[in-house]
């Protein structure tokens, strides 16, 4: 498919939402333009997996959104692997801490690891 460009960090404190519809996305300090599976495990993954206790219902809202939009691509591991790992450290190389309340630096390594342990294969 043909890269696009997208919001490396979109995620909940990224959206503007009025009468429940996304009316902006902010934070476009780092655009990338990559193929939609990986713009599609990145957001995924800040969105689904970092916010919420159990992703799935979340990742299956997800995905069903943007199928209103466009198709769903095929998310190889590889597109989750990069979304993961470059999600793991911010731009100075420090580790992030997801959640709310964001998780203690220990917990946060875990997380990503976790994380990267069930995206790769075998």
């Amino acid at each position: 498919m043909t890269p696009r460009l997208f919001p490396w960090d979109l995620r909940p404190g990224n959206a503007l939402v009025a009468d429940g519809t996304v009316s902006a996305v902010l934070d476009w300090e780092r655009p990338m333009a990559a193929p939609p599976a990986l713009a599609l495990s990145k957001a995924e993954y800040l969105v689904a997996d970092w916010y919420v206790d159990e992703p799935e219902p979340l990742r299956v809202a997800f995905r069903a959104g943007y199928e209103r939009v466009r198709s769903l691509p095929t998310v190889a591991p590889a597109h989750r692997v990069v979304a993961i790992a470059d999600s793991a450290v911010d731009s100075r190389g420090a580790v992030t801490n997801p959640g709310y309340p964001e998780r203690a630096r220990a917990a946060s390594v875990d997380f990503h690891r976790t994380a990267l342990a069930s995206a790769l294969p075998g």
